[in-house]
């Protein structure tokens, strides 16, 4: 990678994939299939069996306004074991994790909300005692009306999971 990026928090945002995850170039094609000539696709037009590969490593969010805040919905696998128990339906301002985690979390998920365009990034991570690790990720925007923002599907890809500095990223 490019030493002019720079990492807010525990995040660097990509302009787009790195082309090293099969599993997120798969949600990619199946959201981008979805669209249709539209912005986004919505929730319920999204078809798990299309990306059953990907699912274990797949969450599910819905935005909540007033106040503004973000649920998760659903939850893979892979996803909920490294989160940790009683992730799904819980808010974001609710989980118990690292006060950075929340705000690089935060940050990806509002950003989604603002732009509505999909998010691709790298974030460090510390599950599983492997401290100073990087995995890639991708959120794409779903819309129920068609208008706003109301779910985002992203996609945490920790088969790639590499050292800082590896030859990966």
């Amino acid at each position: 990678m490019s030493g002019e990026q720079e990492w807010l928090g525990e995040i660097l945002y990509l302009a787009e994939p790195s082309g090293r995850s099969a599993m997120i170039a798969l949600l990619q094609q199946h959201w981008e299939s979805l669209r249709n000539g539209r912005r986004f696709p919505s929730r319920a037009e999204i078809d798990p069996t299309e990306i059953y590969n990907a699912l274990p490593y797949v969450s599910v969010l819905q935005y909540q306004l007033e106040p503004f805040r973000v649920q998760f919905r659903l939850i893979g696998n892979e996803v909920g074991r490294l989160y940790g128990r009683g992730v799904q339906g819980r808010f974001l301002d609710e989980m118990e994790w690292d006060p950075q985690d929340v705000i690089d979390t935060t940050h990806i998920y509002d950003r989604l909300y603002r732009e509505a365009v999909p998010l691709f990034g790298l974030s460090y991570t510390n599950f599983q005692a492997k401290a100073d690790r990087i995995f890639e990720w991708a959120a794409f925007p779903l819309s129920d009306d068609g208008e706003r923002v109301t779910h985002a599907i992203s996609i945490d890809d920790y088969t790639m999971v590499t050292p800082r500095g590896g030859k990966l990223f």
